[in-house]
């Protein structure tokens, strides 16, 4: 368990100093769009690949889910904070509010029916179903 709480506080604490290093340097949000691809795909190009060493595995399990019990891994999970940092300039900056929750709800609902159609005819895991829910996990460009 205590390795679980060091793999998962560690996580959160490279997206802290992300941030950190996004206010520094006033990143744009087109760069910080840039940055997520780049990092997204470094992680889906990286994999599961392992160092060999078990260390250096659960190093390199933060920044791409180098193994199996590698949860939350930098690369694959940092699409979610700055697609809610962007959001939250947006919501910043929107005159009315409500007129744009609407329009999100009805772009959400139109998006989720051909998103579970193709999910059920190309068997794309979501980890469900598994103990360690791996694919859930560790995401790719697939998301």
């Amino acid at each position: 368990m205590i390795l679980w709480e060091l793999i998962f506080f560690n996580s959160q604490a490279l997206l802290f100093l992300f941030f950190a290093l996004v206010i520094k340097l006033k990143l744009k949000i087109w760069q910080l769009v840039s940055c997520v691809f780049a990092f997204t795909a470094l992680g889906a190009i990286l994999g599961e690949t392992s160092t060999g060493l078990f260390g250096l595995d659960v190093l390199a399990g933060l920044l791409w889910g180098s193994w199996d019990r590698s949860w939350f891994p930098f690369c694959s999970w940092i699409f979610f904070p700055v697609a809610g940092y962007i959001f939250g300039i947006i919501l910043m900056h929107c005159k009315d509010k409500t007129k744009m929750y609407k329009r999100i709800l009805i772009m959400s609902a139109l998006l989720l029916i051909p998103f579970i159609i193709l999910s059920w005819n190309y068997k794309i895991k979501f980890g469900f179903e598994d103990f360690y829910q791996e694919q859930y996990y560790h995401q790719d460009l697939g998301i």
